[in-house]
């Protein structure tokens, strides 16, 4: 699971996109995760590939923009709070997690 959120904490401080935000809180809901993963196991990323669903982990992030924050430069609002899911996928146990997807 450590590992689960310190890829995310990665993508978080290395994507541009999310620049002028502050990742507030990082967590694991089985039961939201479990839902969620069923729903791309069925609907989403997860369709016609060899991911099986043991495989795959959703985390809960929220974090705030920045008041500063220019809309004409960023797809989010300033100051505000948002909660997004991460879907983040691995070949088998020993292997390392990989962001599959992301968003609202």
């Amino acid at each position: 699971m450590q590992e689960a959120k310190e890829c995310v904490k990665r993508k978080f401080d290395e994507d541009k996109g999310f620049e002028n935000c502050k990742l507030i809180k990082l967590s694991y809901d089985e039961g939201k995760s479990n839902k969620e993963t069923k729903s791309f196991m069925t609907t989403g990323g997860g369709v016609g590939t060899d991911i099986k669903a043991e495989n795959v982990i959703v985390l809960i992030s929220e974090f705030k923009t920045d008041p500063s924050l220019s809309t004409k430069t960023s797809n989010f609002i300033p100051n505000t709070t948002y909660e997004w899911n991460w879907i983040l996928v691995r070949d088998e146990p020993s292997e390392q997690w990989k962001i599959k997807d992301w968003g609202m």
